[in-house]
């Protein structure tokens, strides 16, 4: 998650728990994005990230098990 997403809600959040996959994603502008729930399994990769890349390195990676569900606000931010 990242704490620019004033439209995240907790139902939003649930999804992505109930969603049940390795790897589950929120799409929004044609991208996937965050949040994002990585499975445990990913963990030992997710700490080696360093950059402003980020994940991103990681659902490119791992695509083909990458779900996704819809967060029709999430390109909003608090950024000005």
């Amino acid at each position: 998650m990242v704490c620019d997403q004033p439209y995240l809600t907790s139902t939003l959040l649930n999804e992505l728990l109930t969603e049940n996959n390795e790897i589950v994603g929120c799409t929004y502008n044609g991208i996937i994005g965050t949040p994002v729930l990585f499975h445990e399994k990913y963990f030992p990769e997710l700490l080696k990230l360093q950059g402003e890349n980020g994940a991103k390195v990681l659902l490119r990676k791992y695509l083909s098990v990458v779900r996704t569900i819809p967060f029709m606000n999430g390109h909003k931010t608090t950024k000005h």
